[in-house]
């Protein structure tokens, strides 16, 4: 019985140590936040993140590829489709457009999105208009894994 509150006792003060060791390391104040953040890219400003996930605003939990236009936007491909965040917002591409299940995301130098598919081949988004290519416009596989783009 000794033995057994001497290991409890041992054990809380132990735990109760971490606990108070823990709580010294976070900052306090708007001094210690300015203090901790730290400039990456040594342009002189501070930096934010965010983790977005389907309970505060991204359409889905999953994400296959990430890309950036030249216009800011940034597009996700997931299992669920093609997802464009703006900054603020999310956009879902609907699904009968035929982007389902977007593997694969590539930026060409005409700053057109191609989007590769699981199922459905490659459909590339041209400035507002979607195009879609699959067995009728001459593509052997639906499946795409990767896009890269040629000199030519």
């Amino acid at each position: 019985m000794k033995e057994l509150v001497y290991r409890f006792t041992r054990s809380f003060l132990c735990t109760a140590f971490f606990v108070l060791f823990a709580l010294m390391l976070l900052p306090f104040g708007s001094r210690a936040d300015s203090a901790n953040r730290r400039d990456l890219f040594g342009t002189g400003s501070d930096y934010t993140s965010i983790l977005y996930d389907s309970n505060n605003g991204l359409p889905t939990s999953d994400a296959n590829d990430i890309v950036q236009s030249s216009d800011g936007f940034i597009w996700i491909g997931s299992y669920s489709g093609l997802v464009r965040y703006d900054g603020t917002d999310f956009h879902r591409f609907d699904s009968t457009t035929g982007v389902t299940s977007v593997y694969s995301l590539y930026v060409d130098s005409k700053d057109r999105i191609w989007i590769g598919t699981n199922e459905n081949g490659v459909a590339y988004y041209d400035h507002g208009t979607l195009f879609s290519y699959g067995h009728i416009e001459g593509m052997t596989s639906y499946s795409i894994r990767t896009m890269v783009e040629d000199p030519d």
